[in-house]
């Protein structure tokens, strides 16, 4: 009995490192949607787990009535700047994004709604190349329809990133590693620089 629950938790373990976490972004004008689960991959077959979903709220401008309020975020986001830039670098090149979606635009004006179009195809071409440059795979099907006539703007898209949940460990102990020798280094160096030296 004890050698069959070895067996399955083990397998269990495989079937869970097998799987890919993914992250998807849905952004409207109305609301903006983010849920996150696990999905395993076999050919063309795709099986997902929704784990969490919650919608994004705009931020509320601070009130001017009352005793004012100094909140110190901008601190702690400093400090773990360069965890997570370095935790992105490792896992960047296992990851893939999908974007799909398409944009209505109109000003009211046709020289500055195509202006504005083109503007709007650069920066998508310049994210696709990014993406491609980085990420191991990805795919960009975001239309644009310029409407020349009235003014209006219509966003709908839906961004999924899948983060390979074994190669998120391996980024995690990678980070680790790094940001320990650098630490290490640093010290020593400081270290070095602060023994008198008499001649």
């Amino acid at each position: 009995m004890p050698t069959l629950l070895i067996v399955l938790g083990l397998l269990a373990l495989l079937l869970l490192l097998a799987g890919t976490l993914w992250i998807e972004l849905v952004i409207t004008c109305s609301s903006n949607n983010l849920r996150f689960g696990l999905c395993w991959h076999w050919s063309k077959y795709q099986v997902a787990i929704p784990l969490y979903q919650f919608q994004l709220r705009t931020a509320q401008p601070p009130a001017t009535t009352g005793t004012r309020r100094h909140y110190k975020t901008g601190g702690r986001l400093r400090s773990a700047r360069p965890v997570l830039l370095t935790f992105v670098r490792f896992i960047m090149p296992y990851s893939s994004l999908d974007v799909s979606g398409s944009i209505v635009i109109g000003t009211g004006d046709a020289a500055a709604t195509g202006i504005l179009t083109g503007i709007m195809w650069q920066i998508l071409g310049w994210a696709k190349a990014v993406s491609q440059a980085l990420m191991t795979s990805g795919t960009f099907k975001v239309t644009i329809e310029p409407r020349f006539n009235t003014v209006v703007f219509n966003v709908n898209i839906r961004c999924i990133v899948f983060l390979p949940l074994l190669h998120i460990i391996t980024a995690v102990v990678r980070t680790v590693k790094h940001l320990s020798r650098s630490t290490i280094e640093q010290g020593g160096r400081k270290l070095w620089q602060s023994i008198p030296f008499k001649g």
